[in-house]
């Protein structure tokens, strides 16, 4: 049986990643939330909208499209109409944000590297290969409960 050391783990690993952060926020004056936005700009080709960011974050369209406020105000991200569809607005990072990635990114890192170590490799792809499936299986459940809730049944 599944116990709470997933989440436990989870939540951990989050309060770690805040300390570690904290003065990357102060310097630049941004919130997690928007931080892990700009990385998942910068590593993601596929999430480049609001509602791109919103799916893969699970999180509201408010609090999202306050954090794309807050970063265009301050230069971090830009948004623009995309040329194949005007419908969508594309976020796009500015030279500005490149600064505060890295050093997010280097954080980061080196908080993974430090939860990981003396951890061998095969023990980490088992272990990548389940969070994976988990990772599916709440997607899933998810989706199914959208569409209960919005009366679908596909």
């Amino acid at each position: 049986m599944l116990s709470d050391n997933y989440a436990v783990t989870g939540m951990q690993f989050r309060k770690l990643l805040d300390r570690e952060t904290a003065p990357i926020m102060k310097k630049y004056d941004l919130r997690m939330v928007e931080l892990e936005i700009l990385m998942l700009l910068h590593r993601s080709r596929e999430c480049t909208t609001a509602r791109d960011i919103v799916a893969y974050k699970h999180m509201s369209k408010a609090h999202i499209s306050k954090s794309i406020d807050n970063m265009k105000e301050r230069g971090f991200v830009i948004v623009k109409e995309d040329e194949a569809d005007r419908r969508r607005q594309q976020i796009v990072l500015t030279e500005k944000s490149q600064d505060a990635l890295r050093e997010m990114i280097a954080v980061h890192d080196a908080c993974v590297r430090k939860v990981i170590q003396g951890i061998p490799s095969e023990k980490l792809r088992i272990a990548q290969e389940v969070v994976a499936e988990i990772a599916r299986n709440i997607d899933k459940e998810l989706q199914e409960q959208e569409n209960k809730k919005r009366g679908r049944k596909c």
